[in-house]
């Protein structure tokens, strides 16, 4: 029995094979290109729009931007092709009226 006991205090040793790493053949080479736009001049872009050489969905408007000045200067806002527009809503209060 004390042998039984020896055996079980002793490390176990565990047998941890290398990665294996597949090894891949190239046959070829080919390549891929790919196109995207950039803006580098965003008032030659609107100019071209403004005098009908370019599409208006070439754009998008800043609403954020806009929304936040039309928040702060109502219907003072002076923007070509730019409106404020207000509209009114009701909501409850959560008050009981008592009778």
């Amino acid at each position: 029995m004390v042998e039984a006991i020896e055996d079980k205090e002793k490390p176990v040793e565990v047998f941890i094979p290398p990665p294996v790493t597949p090894t891949v053949k190239l046959e070829g080479m080919t390549t891929e290109t790919k196109w995207h736009a950039e803006v580098d001049d965003l008032r030659a872009l609107c100019l071209a729009i403004g005098q009908g050489k370019q599409p208006t969905h070439l754009v998008t408007p800043n609403l954020t931007a806009l929304n936040q000045l039309a928040v702060g200067q109502r219907n003072t806002l002076h923007i070509p092709g730019v409106r404020a527009v207000s509209e009114t809503r009701t909501k409850t209060t959560g008050r009981v009226k008592a009778a």
